[in-house]
């Protein structure tokens, strides 16, 4: 059974066990807490560091908006002249 603890509004945490085909559960109250149904689709983000974050097809657009302004402060356009 996973271990569940529910700290603060709006907050939640959890263990979770992956199954033989790499698969996890989401916990029942996660998914009332993010209103995420059966297909929903997520962007899936990892880090080595950081860990990994699965992001709502909602927040899909938001995200390339970041990524692309992040990119553009990176590696800023070279000037044709």
């Amino acid at each position: 059974m996973a271990e569940r603890s529910q700290s603060a509004a709006g907050k939640y945490m959890s263990t979770v066990k992956m199954g033989p085909k790499g698969q996890i559960v989401i916990p029942k109250e996660v998914r009332q807490l993010y209103n995420i149904r059966p297909g929903d689709s997520f962007l899936l983000l990892a880090d080595q560091d950081r860990g990994v974050a699965l992001i709502p097809q909602s927040r899909y657009q938001e995200m390339m908006t970041l990524f692309s302004q992040a990119f553009s402060l990176a590696f800023p356009p070279e000037d044709p002249s």
